[in-house]
């Protein structure tokens, strides 16, 4: 009993098929970012921005980093040993 077939073509399986070369081609060294699903490369920020060194003191009260600064010393400056009060949050001497 033999069973006679057409035959058909063969349809590969989709993981084997191989892609357009052009789509999200990138280098493996190159590092990359997708912020859209789309790879991109990864470039870095403009390096004038927020430029401070990495020893100094930094604060960022908007959002942008500014070096950090003592306050005035002129201001509230009264020796330890002196009893202090701050009734309207300014110290002055008891």
């Amino acid at each position: 009993m033999s069973v006679e077939r057409d035959l058909a073509p063969f349809e590969p399986i989709r993981a084997y098929v191989k892609r357009d070369s052009g789509v999200n081609e990138v280098p493996e060294e190159t590092p990359t970012k997708a912020p859209n699903g789309v790879i991109v490369p990864y470039v870095k920020r403009d390096t004038g921005v927020n430029e401070v060194p990495e020893e100094t003191p930094t604060k960022a009260p908007n959002g942008v980093i500014v070096p950090y600064v003592k306050r005035d010393t002129g201001i509230n400056t009264i020796p330890e040993e002196v009893p202090t009060q701050a009734p309207q949050g300014v110290i002055e001497p008891y």
